[in-house]
């Protein structure tokens, strides 16, 4: 049973927008929906800002039924303008400060992990000094949530597409293994999140990549993307259901990617891996991940007889 293989998980932003989120009633019903399925032990929620001491407890309780919490700070990163790999000194300054942010929510839920963006891609010319600058921003990061959660908070980095919507610096594999092996040096908790939807974003094989990341891999993201048809509405990274027109990813080459990450030895019972699907406009947010799960189990079925 595959989830006998891995931690499956899901992220709850993704499927339900901003409208379910802490602390209106339809986010904490939608966590008791999703919880109800037991095969599914991780969760990952967006980090959301301003919530009192009692909304904290209220939170914190609700997410209770989880093995594995993971906040994703990518929505206030990115859409506050922050940059971990920014090279102005007094924006990377606030960034970081930012990110201590979201490590602070992470420790008040009591998360296993907090996932971060790397910053906006400079160009060829200024990758070498904004490297530099990431390495150092995590660095600080991971010493600081080693401390805040006494040793337990992973903090992990997502790679993600250069040339679609998001255009991060870490994007292709290998600089983004050499980047977080540079981080892991003085810190060991530090991962990667690997996503299969980013991986045709950047013209690189999912199973190839995840073979060179496997040592410093943390969590695998499910998703989807359109990547040849501009035309497309769902192209580029707007993670639409497995199987859509002109997307990468149905259920056979869900089945096939599963059948060589498990080939290769790539998926353990630790390694997290989360179904992310955006449910589409005036669609049900419960379709949409029912839909996305009876893929992902029919999918492994095929290689589980």
């Amino acid at each position: 049973m595959l989830e006998k293989e891995s931690t499956l998980g899901t992220v709850h932003h993704s499927f339900f927008g901003e409208r379910f989120r802490p602390p209106a009633p339809e986010f904490y019903e939608s966590l008791e929906a999703i919880s109800e399925d037991e095969r599914f032990q991780a969760i990952e929620i967006g980090y959301v800002e301003g919530l009192s001491s009692g909304e904290l407890c209220e939170l914190g309780s609700a997410l209770d039924p989880f093995r594995v919490i993971v906040v994703n700070g990518g929505g206030a990163m990115n859409g506050g303008g922050f940059s971990l790999c920014c090279t102005d000194p007094d924006r990377l300054a606030a960034s970081v400060a930012m990110a201590k942010k979201i490590v602070d929510l992470s420790c008040e839920v009591d998360a296993e992990a907090c996932l971060f963006p790397s910053g906006e891609d400079c160009g060829p010319q200024d990758r070498r000094m904004a490297y530099y600058a990431l390495i150092e921003s995590l660095s600080d990061i991971c010493g600081y949530a080693a401390r805040a959660s006494g040793g337990k908070l992973v903090v992990t980095v997502e790679q993600m597409d250069r040339s679609f919507h998001h255009r991060q610096l870490l994007g292709p594999i290998r600089e983004a293994i050499a980047a977080l092996e540079a981080v892991r040096a003085g810190c060991d908790n530090i991962g990667l999140t690997f996503d299969i939807a980013h991986s045709p974003q950047l013209e690189e094989d999912p199973v190839e990549a995840l073979t060179l990341a496997r040592d410093i891999v943390y969590q695998v993201h499910l998703g989807n993307t359109v990547v040849g048809d501009q035309a497309n509405p769902f192209y580029g990274d707007r993670h639409p259901p497995f199987g859509i027109h002109g997307g990468v990813y149905g259920q056979r080459e869900l089945s096939e990617f599963l059948a060589a990450a498990r080939q290769s030895r790539l998926l353990s019972r630790n390694t997290v891996m989360s179904l992310e699907i955006r449910t589409p406009e005036g669609q049900d947010p419960y379709q949409t991940l029912a839909d996305a799960r009876e893929t992902l189990f029919a999918a492994w079925a095929q290689i589980d007889d």
